[in-house]
């Protein structure tokens, strides 16, 4: 039987330790480096319908769906005064689940193939 070489190098532990705490050399780092370094990126679980919404709304105003995101959170903690419609969560980590309106859900559905939703356009 012929012994099959494996790939890749084992890293000794304390070698891998050492580069974990050293210091990054930031001169080193392109621009794209340094702008990712300082961004936070997050996951949330959206409904398919949200997630094309988000995308279609981006693409009208000319932007990433990304940052159209951002904003719309961002808006919607300025604006959101009330608290949203929750019931008991089955999740051990959370007390509750935010209820999606049916309503909201189905007008989002409604985004024609041109990309605007009933009655609105980008920029008005």
């Amino acid at each position: 039987m012929e012994k099959q070489r494996k790939g890749g190098l084992k890293i000794d532990p304390d070698v891998k330790a050492w580069q974990k705490n050293a210091a990054t050399n930031k001169a080193a780092l392109t621009k794209k480096q340094r702008r990712d370094g300082a961004r936070v990126r997050v996951k949330y679980d959206l409904p398919p319908e949200l997630k094309a919404a988000i995308e279609v709304a981006a693409k009208d105003y000319g932007t990433s769906a990304s940052q159209f995101a951002g904003w719309l959170l961002l808006w919607a903690i300025m604006k959101c005064n009330e608290r949203p419609p929750m019931t008991a969560s089955h999740s051990p980590f959370f007390d509750y689940d935010v209820v999606l309106p049916v309503e909201w859900l189905d007008a989002l559905q409604s985004v024609d193939e041109a990309g605007t939703q009933a009655g609105t356009q980008a920029g008005t």
